[in-house]
């Protein structure tokens, strides 16, 4: 298994690790709440909704697929409005193209993109509960016929994580590559949003239910037999330094508002501090602390 650092100078536009189990976030929203949500966000501008830097996250994952895609069957679960599938995996020649999401809208807007339509790529709406009863109930067609899977920031926002092994292990071919893609909290900004979490009952993010961690990742590996080659992580700046006190300039007005007296004072003083220790002269930049984390699978 290989850990490949990447250089927090990597931007477009804009070992082996043991945790206790993940954290499961009771206040969050409801599935269908979620839905709407991302309905609303298909319909609108979603550039103005995530704050994750999209064109870096799909570009990683590309690389990590790239030599995998031509004469391929591929199949991105949670793939929203088909951004990955039609500006990215549509540079290689894959047999086929495959999207899936519970969204309504995101999937209408995929299937209306030209390179949709030029490219014959097959979208599905489809809730994650519902594709896992056609696979218990051997209604499903497509049973080990996919050579590659991805998945970007979705496992974040399930009720049941382990899902998204499951279907994937279904899925796939034996020897299929899976590629996984969420946040990652293993750096100073983690630190800083479980502490708020814990002791201020702080609500970081409204649409994420889980804070995945190491020890979640490699038990559902093992379960579903996969066999982890390759972790990286990336987006240093928000994980560590600049970008991540840009994310918290907004974040913890939202998250705090209500819990905390002189709340703006306190957010500056707290803002004073945070700009002067995130620097690498202070905190080390590591492999392991980029604000985004990809592992890459291969099923047995």
């Amino acid at each position: 298994m290989e850990l490949i650092r990447r250089t927090k100078s990597i931007k477009i536009k804009k070992g082996y690790y043991i945790y206790s189990c993940s954290t499961n976030r009771e206040g969050c929203m409801k599935n269908e709440e979620l839905k709407e949500i991302y309905d609303e966000v298909y319909e609108g501008d979603k550039e103005e909704f995530f704050t994750s830097p999209l064109d870096l996250i799909y570009s990683e994952t590309y690389k990590a697929i790239r030599n995998h895609i031509n004469k391929s069957k591929v199949l991105d679960l949670g793939c929203g409005d088909g951004s990955f599938l039609n500006r990215y995996v549509t540079l290689e020649e894959p047999s086929e193209i495959h999207g899936y999401d519970y969204s309504e809208t995101g999937i209408q807007k995929a299937k209306e993109h030209e390179l949709a339509i030029l490219r014959k790529i097959y979208y599905r709406q489809v809730s994650f509960e519902d594709l896992k009863f056609e696979l218990e109930e051997n209604l499903s067609l497509d049973k080990e016929t996919f050579d590659v899977i991805t998945s970007i920031g979705v496992i974040e926002h399930l009720d049941d994580p382990s899902i998204l092994f499951y279907i994937a292990n279904k899925l796939l071919k034996p020897g299929g590559l899976f590629v996984l893609e969420f946040p990652n909290f293993l750096n100073l900004r983690g630190v800083i949003w479980k502490a708020l979490e814990v002791f201020v009952g702080a609500e970081m993010s409204k649409t994420d239910k889980q804070m995945i961690l190491p020890s979640m990742i490699f038990e559902n590996m093992n379960y579903f037999n996969f066999e982890c080659e390759t972790i990286i992580t990336f987006d240093h700046e928000r994980g560590m330094y600049a970008g991540m006190v840009d994310d918290f300039s907004t974040r913890l007005k939202l998250a705090l508002d209500g819990k905390v007296d002189n709340l703006n004072s306190k957010i500056q003083e707290f803002f004073s501090f945070l700009k002067f220790v995130n620097n690498d002269r202070i905190f080390t930049f590591g492999s392991a602390n980029g604000a985004e984390i990809l592992y890459k699978f291969r099923k047995k």
